[in-house]
């Protein structure tokens, strides 16, 4: 069960997505989404039979109307046909039934696919899909095909002659405006040597985005803490961004969570940091920020510059 959302009315949304290697190491994918009510009945199912895929967490708009469910594929051979396959996959609620597929094509030379982890959202109230992709890109499209947002944060750029990139691992709507994060500087896996360190630092890495459906840049934050995921209150306006761990250094004063306003209006990145609640361990990418003013973050062990090994596997709760 990759995806786990609970709906309003008690039932469960599931992505029950395996994959593995048969006998003779060929690798396989089997994979459905589901809707099970609260004595495990299966209310409604896409598709009507398993298919060889991997299909991600789902993402439910506001109204509860529609799903967006991110569709990857590890498997050997060929796609099956008619889905959107390292894109996004939008059905309606409460029967699962397709409204559209959307699928970017590769940013050649440097990826072979676009591949789609936790940057996706849907919004009934604006009939629109919004998709953030490993390769820097993020797209919004309408329900009907047409794009609405097409913006290049962090795609690659040349360092001298080495390529790096900024991907988009999460990001979704808030109200008007899209959310999104910027990963650290990463060398394209289809330039040469990508396990090398990047030679400088991408211009639009590590970093915190607001934009409007316009296209235009409302807002944007960065720090020296290590962006890892997301959350927004349920039926707020403040969302809050964890500090994972760090690539750069040993530094252990800035794992955390950190808490922004995102209410539409004036107002820099730096004027909308109401808080950094500093943790003892890195902070895992998904975090709760609940309508009574808690905030719930996951933790994890570290180690420090001389190999000490500090910090727990633990859940910890702000008021």
């Amino acid at each position: 069960a990759y995806g786990l959302e609970l709906l309003p009315t008690g039932d469960l949304l599931v992505s029950a997505t395996h994959g593995w290697n048969s006998a003779d190491g060929t690798r396989q994918n089997l994979s459905q989404v589901l809707r099970l009510t609260s004595n495990g009945t299966i209310a409604a199912r896409w598709p009507a039979e398993p298919v060889s895929a991997a299909f991600k967490h789902p993402r439910i708009d506001p109204t509860g109307e529609l799903v967006a469910v991110a569709v990857n594929r590890s498997a050997e051979g060929p796609d099956p046909e008619g889905l959107p396959i390292h894109g996004v996959q939008v059905l309606r609620l409460p029967d699962l039934s397709p409204v559209r597929g959307v699928v970017e094509p590769p940013l050649e030379p440097w990826f072979r696919y676009a591949f789609v982890w936790e940057a996706i959202d849907v919004s009934a109230t604006h009939q629109a899909v919004l998709l953030g992709m490993g390769d820097g890109r993020v797209r919004v499209y309408g329900l009907d095909g047409a794009p609405v947002v097409q913006l290049d944060a962090g795609t690659p750029v040349l360092s001298g002659e080495i390529p790096i990139a900024a991907g988009i691992g999460h990001g979704q709507f808030l109200g008007d405006q899209l959310l999104f994060l910027t990963s650290t500087t990463n060398i394209p896996w289809g330039a040469a040597s990508p396990e090398l360190r990047p030679p400088s630092l991408h211009p639009a890495e590590n970093a915190l985005w607001a934009y409007g459906l316009d296209s235009a840049l409302d807002w944007t934050w960065t720090g020296p803490q290590a962006l890892e995921g997301f959350a927004v209150q349920d039926g707020g306006t403040d969302l809050v961004v964890g500090a994972g761990a760090r690539q750069t250094d040993h530094r252990t004063d800035l794992f955390g969570a950190l808490i922004f306003d995102g209410a539409p209006g004036a107002g820099s990145g730096e004027d909308r940091l109401r808080a950094f609640c500093a943790t003892e361990g890195p902070v895992f990418f998904r975090q709760a920020l609940a309508l009574t003013d808690r905030l719930a973050v996951t933790e994890f062990p570290t180690k420090t510059e001389d190999g000490q090994l500090i910090g727990n596997y633990q859940v910890t709760i702000f008021r």
